[in-house]
């Protein structure tokens, strides 16, 4: 499972998100927000709870590819 970046930078751009903002909704590290963007990193557990938690009303097929 692939975070869709395209999405998540354009929910960013919606809401006027730093990725510094993201990170600490997410609880995860800045750097770590910064690599999926990058689509170097994927990101674990904490990072899939996090996106889930950050977009509540975005599904699972629209956050991620499910491949």
């Amino acid at each position: 499972m692939r975070p869709n970046i395209d999405y998540i930078k354009a929910e960013m751009k919606k809401r006027n998100w730093s990725g510094s903002k993201l990170a600490m909704k997410m609880g995860i590290s800045r750097m770590e927000v910064s690599r999926i963007l990058r689509g170097e990193h994927v990101g674990g557990k904490k990072c899939i709870a996090g996106l889930i938690n950050t977009f509540p009303d975005s599904p699972l097929e629209t956050l991620f590819f499910l491949d």
